[in-house]
């Protein structure tokens, strides 16, 4: 039986800014433990390869580092691989301030990996100058069909090039009749080419018995992770939760934001009382996200009313539905955009939709991140402006609620009789609230019986809308499923680690006073991470 975790009271030192970052780290290798000391009850001797892609990131340097620390305490060999230059790479958007910053990323890595007590093998040791612009040269030579379908190596290289493509322009669509998207996604391919042969020759080198990597999409990423499947190399990939100071991770899958291998087992097993309290607790938490990395609003406003003065809904409407939209590149996944293709075709579609039915209210929530995360959305791959486009003058029941807006999420909600979502975690929020959901079966993580309708089709999205307008089936979500999920989600898979704490993509300070801290026993979600990393189990708190 899973308890309630409960959290450990620790004294956090600040280490905010890359000089402050880089001094504790200096400190922190005064204090390093012999690695085969009494901490390791089994010395495994495994091979853990960490490919660590953008030196600069102090947040890569602190995570991995102490997590690479933890294995070797826990009797692994753990090699990193330091990337020193590629042609494209996925820490640079069209508007970064430094388009060649190659050599003091590469510096910044060395220096933190080494002011850490650990070495790295540049990425350039495993191909030769004259292989990467034969490589660069054969992207460069790639008609446009090819650059999205690009077999190497036994793996298809496409769906990174596109992403990383789409995140470089922070676009909804890859424009095939757009020379700068033609060219920034052949740079992306030769990008991906030099590090598949790279990975592939580090493979072959190195032996490692398993790859541990962030989240394994884009160009840089996604070889180490697609190349390990391909030649049997079990490889554990990471991302940030959404609990600040949390960790998903996924054995073999580059979709980190699911629980499904644990949810199956706990489906059926009712929360405790103290879990109960948890997860209320949190929940409560995430209207103004004050227990999330990421803050777009300092107060948020729960006037319905006047919100819906805002944007001209005020009127008698049979239902009202709000329409979840995404970031427009965030949203987009290669081939895996459900029944309708993408997140803008299933908004346009669902608008003209509402359009021939004028007595049901369509409000579309624009994603707040749009305008309030540091990488704001250009204004043309906004869900506003792709609408217009799409469909001219909006029907007189469709509002669009702008990103700007600080309307509460859970405030807006609750006034709610249907809610639809294409990979946004407000439909479990929103089936949280008991308002029907469905989404547009694009794959996201709460899609589970119990939980919201996964449309199947067009015709099915569209039939069951109809339904949901009269109040019949399917019914609303089964309170007791959902929060059971929410809980496996936020606080089963979500690992905790709290040896550090990080605001947006920043650590900003460090709970351990010596690296002696990071044996067994000291952190629950670090020795649940190190025993899925090292043993296989799953990558989850029991």
């Amino acid at each position: 039986m899973t308890t309630a975790i409960e959290p450990i009271e620790r004294a956090l030192r600040p280490v905010s800014g890359m000089a402050a970052w880089k001094r504790e780290l200096s400190r922190l290798k005064q204090t390093m433990p012999p690695f085969a000391s009494a901490a390791v009850a089994k010395p495994t001797h495994q091979r853990i390869l960490i490919p660590m892609l953008v030196g600069s990131s102090d947040l890569f340097a602190a995570r991995e580092g102490l997590i690479a620390h933890a294995l070797r305490m826990r009797g692994a060999d753990v090699l990193f691989v330091l990337c020193d230059g590629l042609t494209a790479c996925d820490a640079r958007t069209f508007d970064s301030a430094d388009q060649n910053p190659c050599s003091g990323c590469h510096f910044d890595g060395a220096d933190n990996l080494a002011r850490f007590g650990h070495s790295a093998i540049s990425l350039s040791s495993f191909v030769t100058r004259e292989r990467v612009q034969e490589l660069h040269a054969r992207a460069q030579s790639c008609s446009v069909s090819e650059l999205l379908s690009h077999p190497f190596a036994g793996i298809d290289l496409g769906g990174h090039v596109y992403s990383s493509t789409l995140r470089y322009f922070r676009a909804g669509r890859f424009c095939d009749d757009e020379p700068d998207h033609v060219a920034r996604a052949r740079d992306y391919l030769g990008s991906a080419l030099v590090m598949t042969e790279a990975t592939r020759n580090a493979y072959r080198a190195l032996k490692p018995d398993k790859i541990f990597s962030s989240h394994g999409l884009y160009a840089s990423w996604g070889p180490w992770s697609d190349l390990a499947k391909a030649l049997n190399i079990p490889c554990d990939t990471y991302a940030g939760g959404w609990r600040r100071n949390t960790l998903l991770c996924q054995h073999d899958s580059h979709s980190f934001a699911h629980a499904d291998e644990i949810w199956e087992h706990s489906r059926d097993v009712p929360l405790t009382d103290a879990q109960e309290d948890e997860l209320s607790r949190y929940l409560d938490s995430r209207e103004t996200h004050r227990e999330e990395s990421f803050r777009y609003f300092d107060e948020v406003d729960r006037d319905i009313e006047k919100l819906f003065e805002r944007v001209g809904a005020v009127g008698t409407w049979k239902t009202r539905t709000g329409l979840f939209a995404n970031v427009a590149w965030d949203s987009a996944r290669y081939r895996q955009e459900g029944v309708f293709g993408e997140m803008f075709r299933w908004a346009a579609e669902t608008a003209r939709f509402y359009g021939e039915h004028p007595e049901h209210l369509l409000l579309i929530k624009a994603h707040p991140a749009e305008s309030n995360f540091r990488e704001q959305t250009p204004s043309r791959w906004t869900i506003r402006r792709i609408l217009e486009e799409e469909l001219g003058t909006l029907p007189a029941n469709v509002k669009i609620i702008p990103a700007e807006d600080n309307v509460s999420n859970f405030a807006f909600s609750r006034v709610l009789d249907i809610g639809l979502t294409h990979t946004s975690n407000a439909g479990l929020e929103l089936a949280l609230l008991g308002v029907p959901v469905m989404t547009s079966g694009a794959g996201v993580h709460y899609e589970k019986e119990g939980v919201v309708v996964k449309a199947q089709s067009g015709e099915h999205y569209f039939e069951t809308l109809q339904h949901m307008f009269h109040g019949t089936p399917p019914s609303g979500p089964d309170p007791s499923v959902v929060r059971r999920y929410a809980h496996t989600i936020y606080f089963r898979k979500s690992l905790p680690f709290d040896v550090i704490d990080v605001e947006g993509w920043s650590p900003e300070a460090i709970a351990i006073d010596s690296l002696a801290e990071l044996a067994p026993g000291r952190f629950a979600g670090l020795d649940a991470l190190c025993d899925g990393i090292l043993n296989g189990a799953p990558l989850a708190l029991s």
